[in-house]
């Protein structure tokens, strides 16, 4: 049950993520700019991702902290293997490009997503218990 519900916020998660593409895109960016909006739907995402874990644990029951941890962790390879993919394969960008959303320095706050998706399984476990 575990596997089945934290799959389905992962795909819900790569939507959610796909839709604010586009809302960024179509209204958000022409009014804060490009840097402000990729910040903003950013966060917006890392809220997403607690919101929805949040709601996946009230489904689980009874769980330990190291499925918890696995959730979190195939989470965090799984969309970093498919941003990966998907930059190289359809979008044809190189792998410096494809980095480029992970620099921090340079105000790019992909980063966080990451850091969201591999906690948030464990914060929320912790929260629930």
């Amino acid at each position: 049950m575990v596997g089945i519900s934290a799959g389905i916020v992962w795909l819900l998660c790569f939507m959610t993520a796909v839709v604010l593409g586009l809302v960024r895109g179509r209204f958000v960016t022409p009014r804060l700019g490009e840097a402000r909006a990729r910040r903003l739907m950013t966060l917006v995402m890392c809220l997403c991702i607690y919101i929805y874990t949040w709601i996946m644990m009230h489904f689980w029951g009874e769980t330990s902290v190291w499925t918890a941890l696995k959730v979190g962790v195939s989470w965090t390879v799984a969309t970093f293997v498919f941003e990966c993919t998907m930059g190289m394969v359809l979008m044809k960008k190189s792998w410096s490009e494809i980095m480029a959303d992970y620099n921090v320095c340079h105000g790019r706050l992909w980063l966080l997503v990451l850091v969201s998706t591999l906690t948030a399984p464990l914060a929320c476990w912790i929260i629930t218990v």
